[in-house]
């Protein structure tokens, strides 16, 4: 069972919004959908869906995957989706286009460009506890509808679950519980919903 610390449990800032841009209005874009699963403060398991803004032509090329593939995303968190920042190289991203050199927010060039590689690769999805896994993958399409990323390495059902009802103490995927073991994997649920409904009481 993977352990994970860090900013990856934060709440994402889109919770609602179902179209995410991070830099508006700053060159052309496609229109990539991705389509997940995400355990909401009630306990219930939604199938999610939102439109990510990604720089023109990024779909021509970037490889097709089959799920379970990441092609694209480097990792799914609570909060949202990461993009590998390589992207914006093999696109030939002309980043400097970009660069304000505002000095009142950013210290350097270099400081500004990766403000902006992060903003390029980092994207706040709805939802409040993304769930990414063999049972419940997280996809990424581009405006073709081809996969281009996808992620089941991230928390299962039973680590969101598990997240929600110890108020966020727990943090463990229960990835490997359901590979290995789903008699096992089972219980557990059922046990972390028993928790979730005595909490509600």
């Amino acid at each position: 069972m993977k352990r994970h610390t860090g900013d990856h449990f934060r709440e994402s800032q889109h919770r609602t919004s179902s179209v995410v841009e991070n830099l508006p209005d700053r060159f052309p874009v496609q229109e990539w959908r991705a389509f997940y699963w995400s355990l909401e403060p009630d306990g219930n398991l939604t199938t999610t869906s939102a439109v990510i803004h990604l720089p023109q032509g990024l779909g021509e090329v970037t490889p097709d995957v089959s799920i379970g593939q990441h092609g694209i995303i480097e990792h799914t968190r609570r909060w949202g989706v990461t993009l590998r920042g390589g992207y914006v190289q093999a696109l030939d991203f002309d980043l400097d286009a970009l660069l304000t050199h505002d000095r009142s927010r950013f210290a350097s060039d270099d400081a500004e460009a990766l403000h902006l590689i992060t903003l390029l690769t980092h994207f706040d999805l709805p939802g409040f506890f993304i769930v990414a896994s063999d049972e419940h993958p997280f996809l990424l399409f581009d405006p073709e509808g081809n996969l281009k990323g996808s992620d089941t390495r991230w928390f299962t059902h039973a680590g969101a679950l598990a997240y929600l009802v110890s108020d966020g103490d727990i943090k463990i995927s229960f990835d490997l519980v359901w590979e290995k073991d789903k008699e096992l994997y089972n219980k557990v649920m059922q046990w972390l919903n028993e928790e979730l409904e005595r909490k509600k009481r």
